[in-house]
Parts: structure tokens; C-alpha cells; sequence
């Protein structure tokens, strides 16, 4: 069991550090669910495929905004949402799913 204080930036920037790498925890997740700071949203997905094993799901909550995303002029947050939402699409190695239910939800899946 591992537990990490701070921000969830910090915290899977550490957990995908050389030091934790050697102990083997890259890729060795199954499922990440993010609902934190959306300005970092860009930042959380390069971190989390790092972590994430063959088969596992990334979760990013609020990933319409409530339909701002779709605003002519994006503000923030919004546009790293967005971001994060067109990057998904066109990424290899994963299949993405963008669910419009609620604020919605984006499903990363690592390709096996």
C-alpha cells in the first residue's frame, strides 16, 4: 500500500520518478480517476500513461464543462480541458472515449 500527500500533481510526478520506476510501479495501475485542478489536466494525462497498465482506464471528470468546451472562445479552464479532450482523440496506443452525461467524461484505454 502506498500513500501519497499533496497535490495530485506532485504526487504522479513522484510516483512516476526513476525512484519509484525501479520499484516497479510503472504501468501497474489499473484505473485513475481524475477530478482535481483542470489547468493541470494536460499535465495529468502525460503522467498518468506513464502509470497505467496494458488494458487500464484514465478517468477525467467535468471533461464537457458543462458544455463550455464547445464555447467559440474557450477560457480557462476550459481550454485544458479541451485540450487534454483533442489530444485523447489522437493519441496511439489508446482508445478514447468522451461521454457528454452530466459535466461529462472522458475514457482513456490503454491499448493491451
Amino acid at each position: 500500500q502506498l500513500v501519497l500527500l499533496g497535490s495530485l500533481l506532485s504526487s504522479l510526478l513522484l510516483l512516476s520518478s526513476s525512484l519509484v520506476s525501479a520499484r516497479g510501479l510503472n504501468g501497474t495501475l489499473d484505473v485513475i480517476f481524475i477530478d482535481a485542478d483542470k489547468g493541470n489536466y494536460p499535465n495529468y494525462l502525460k503522467a498518468c500513461l506513464e502509470l497505467l497498465s496494458p488494458g487500464g482506464c484514465i478517468v477525467f471528470d467535468n471533461s464537457t464543462f458543462a458544455g463550455r468546451v464547445l464555447a467559440p472562445e474557450i477560457k480557462e479552464p476550459g481550454n485544458h480541458i479541451d485540450a487534454v479532450n483533442k489530444t485523447a482523440m489522437t493519441l496511439t496506443g489508446v482508445t478514447s472515449l468522451l461521454l457528454d452525461i452530466g459535466d461529462g467524461c472522458l475514457i482513456i484505454r490503454k491499448d493491451m
